[in-house]
């Protein structure tokens, strides 16, 4: 996912941690399988709130993207709703290694 991250400018990255901050942006209905993972982001704006589909897949020693929203279709620019899946899929795999060394100490008690 820092590959990912790596080619999203960062005024689109400012813009995607600013919205997790503040949950103007949000990922649910997270789908996990096979080196690719595939979310909603609901986005809510200046012009509403709005849902963007993103998938993200392991291709070779990359990534392919995909976002739903005007800023790629019109740009193909890694947007802040591809930013936004990326950054939580880290926290994500954060969070799974803390508590698998959390539950590997309580175990050694």
């Amino acid at each position: 996912m820092r590959k990912v991250l790596a080619k999203v400018d960062d005024a689109r990255l400012g813009r995607a941690i600013a919205g997790l901050v503040t949950r103007a942006l949000v990922v649910e209905d997270v789908r996990r399988e096979g080196g690719a993972v595939r979310a909603k982001v609901r986005s809510t704006g200046k012009r509403g709130e709005r849902v963007h589909v993103v998938g993200i897949r392991a291709v070779g020693r990359g990534f392919a993207v995909f976002c739903s929203c005007e800023d790629w279709k019109e740009r193909g620019a890694h947007c802040k709703h591809i930013a936004a899946v990326a950054l939580h899929e880290l926290g994500a795999a954060a969070q799974a290694r803390s508590t698998r060394s959390m539950v590997g100490l309580l175990l050694q008690l």
